[in-house]
Parts: structure tokens; sequence; C-alpha cells
């Protein structure tokens, strides 16, 4: 708790107003959930993004909507995600609660701003309405616990500046311990808040249109039409160099960061691959090695290593790693991060011809790293 509690201290002291809007549990004792909801004015965006990447938050690339915004960070050694909804609570932009009512009226817990309870029945009210189709067991309860308790005159009030006197009808049933039957009203709600806001109707259709149904659709079409090349970060060393360890530290702090990373073998290894069990077969059958004979001298520490040429196995190799490089730029990933590189085909075979086209994989979005310190190894 103490982490999350010290990030929104930051906002403050930056002069950021916010308000948690829900699952804020964690500040009372409770579990720290997988996402916490703040509300935001909109012209506080940047500074907002400047606050919580100071922090560790970062915003996962292509993952910020006109309306909101997640920014991830490791609290306690997991991950945890802000939803920062600017504006308020909202559905596909129109509001479903009344930001600078919100602000202006939040207190303080435990260090933190959380909504009146005027507000934040509201906004449960029709955030289960508009967005959920319903309400889940805690948000019920909340709605039982404070239609006893809060301000009727306030809540109505809230209601009818967001939806008329709808919005008044839904809360008048949610006072009355029936807020079960508010979703049935989710569409008609809808028209109501549009006509209290005729100004936000666009930005609605919009959001609703293009953000969740258009853009979707055309994020493969994009990607197949205008392919670029994914960040490649290489981490390559003699063995036991310590480059499993690098490569795992470095997904998971750009993890943490908010990309999606892929790790991947772009090297010799150890793993089963098409290509070099068919190379083996056909060898073996070719030049009548017998497998068993020598998998028993090797047992005994009897097994001779002869003199061999090595370019064939570099070319097993080189098509393999040509293959599983192809396979890993198809992903969705936003950074590849590989242990082992092209290059081991020149380490560990005679590749002759084949190094002159290593250079091909030697691109800009390529950040080779050598774990050595061997003076003669970085010559080579």
């Amino acid at each position: 708790m103490d982490r999350i509690v010290e990030v929104l201290q930051e906002l403050d002291q930056a002069d950021v107003p916010y308000c948690l809007l829900r699952n804020y549990q964690f500040l009372l004792g409770g579990e720290i959930g997988s996402d916490i909801d703040i509300a935001i004015r909109q012209e506080d965006r940047q500074r907002t993004r400047d606050v919580l990447s100071r922090v560790g938050f970062h915003r996962p690339k292509n993952h910020s909507k006109r309306k909101h915004s997640f920014f991830k960070g490791y609290v306690d050694g997991r991950m945890v995600k802000l939803d920062v909804a600017w504006g308020g609570s909202e559905y596909n932009g129109l509001p479903t609660v009344d930001i600078d009512r919100l602000l202006s009226n939040r207190h303080r817990l435990n260090g933190c701003w959380i909504p009146s309870d005027e507000d934040y029945f509201v906004q449960i009210v029709f955030h289960g309405a508009l967005k959920k189709n319903g309400y889940r067991d805690s948000y019920e309860q909340d709605l039982l616990d404070l239609r006893q308790t809060v301000d009727r005159v306030a809540v109505r009030e809230h209601a009818s500046e967001l939806f008329g006197n709808l919005g008044v009808e839904a809360i008048d049933r949610a006072l009355e311990g029936e807020h079960e039957r508010i979703p049935a009203m989710k569409w008609r709600l809808i028209a109501a808040n549009c006509r209290q806001r005729p100004l936000v109707v666009p930005e609605f259709g919009y959001i609703l249109a293009y953000e969740n149904n258009i853009r979707n659709w055309l994020k493969p079409i994009r990607k197949k039409l205008r392919p670029s090349p994914k960040p490649i970060i290489v981490v390559t060393g003699p063995d036991g160099s310590g480059k499993s360890t690098l490569t795992e530290n470095a997904v998971k702090e750009l993890e943490s960061m908010g990309y999606d990373v892929h790790l991947a073998k772009l090297g010799l290894t150890n793993d089963s691959a098409i290509v070099m069990d068919v190379a083996k077969r056909l060898y073996n059958q070719f030049t009548s090695y017998d497998v068993d004979k020598a998998k028993e001298l090797e047992s005994r520490g009897e097994k001779e290593l002869g003199e061999r040429d090595g370019f064939h196995k570099a070319i097993v190799h080189y098509v393999d790693i040509i293959l599983r490089y192809v396979q890993e730029n198809r992903s969705d990933a936003d950074v590849i991060v590989a242990d082992r590189y092209i290059h081991d085909v020149d380490i560990y075979d005679r590749s002759g011809p084949l190094r002159a086209t290593f250079k091909w994989f030697e691109s800009d979005h390529v950040y080779p790293f050598l774990l050595t310190g061997d003076p003669e190894v970085l010559v080579e």
C-alpha cells in the first residue's frame, strides 16, 4: 500500500488534482487489485504522464485512448495498472460523474483523495448500468449500505445534471434498493445524457465507432500494409557469461514500462528444431553414422572427434536461425529480447561465405550487447 500512496502523493506535490474512483479498499488494509481507477482533468494529462513516468509507472505503447490511459508499474513485486479516466468516469465519452463536483467534494483517506459518499454512489449507479450492464457483488453491497446514509438531495441533483429526470429516476431506484432494475434503462440513459450534453455527441460517436470497433478491425490490416521492424535487443557472449539472467531481467524491466516483450532464442540452441532434426536424420542416414554406438562410447568417455569441415553444419544452423528470426518478427510483441544471435554460426561453425550476410541482420533496429571483458574476445 505504501508504494501506491507515495505515487499518488507525487501527483499532489505536482499540483495535479485527482480522485480515486473505485477499487481503493487497499487504503483500509485490503488487497491492491490488478487496477486502480483514478479521475484527472484532461488539461493535466501531460503533467500526469511526467509524474507517473518519474515514479516508475509507464504508459504502454499504443494503449492510450481519448478518454483513458493505462500506466503500469511494479508494486510489491507484481504489476499494477493505474487506469486514468481523463475528465472522470465515463462511458464512451459520456460522463457518468461530474469531474468538477467530484474534485470539489473529495476528501482524504490515509493520505489519498477519494470521492464523497454521494459522488461515489452516483458514479457506481451509472458505471454499473452503462459500462458493466449490472453490478458486481461489492458494488451491490456499497449501494445497499450507502442508500441509508447519503444526502438524497445531493445525489438526485448530481444525477439530474448528468441524465436529467431519467437520471433522477435511476437514482431513486438505487435509493429504494432496486438497483437491479437500472441496467434495463441503459440506452434511454445514454439518449438522456446526449440531450443534456449535445456537445459530447460527436465524441461519443467517434469513440463508440472508431476506438472500440473500426480501429481494432484496421490494426491487423495496417500491420500488413506498413510493417515496421521491431526493436531487437540482442545479448550474446560465451557460455556462463550471464546472458540468460540479463535477458530475463531486461524483459521484466521493459514489461514494467508497459511494453509487450517477447523473449526469443535467435542463435544456436539445444531446443529441438525441425530443421536440425531433419538434417541430423539425413546426415546419419547418408554417412551410416551409428547414433547408438556413439552414445555408448560417449557414456564411457571413449568417443573420439575426428576432423570435420563444419560448413555443412553452418548451413543447417544458419537456415534454422533464419526461420526463427522470421517467425519472431511476425509476432505482435513491441520488443524482442534475444538470447544469442546469428553470429553463433561463425562462433561454433565454419561459416565461410555466410559471414558476409550477417550485416543484413545488423540494421538500426538491432541493439547488440556482448557480455565479456576479455580484450581478445572484443577484438575478435
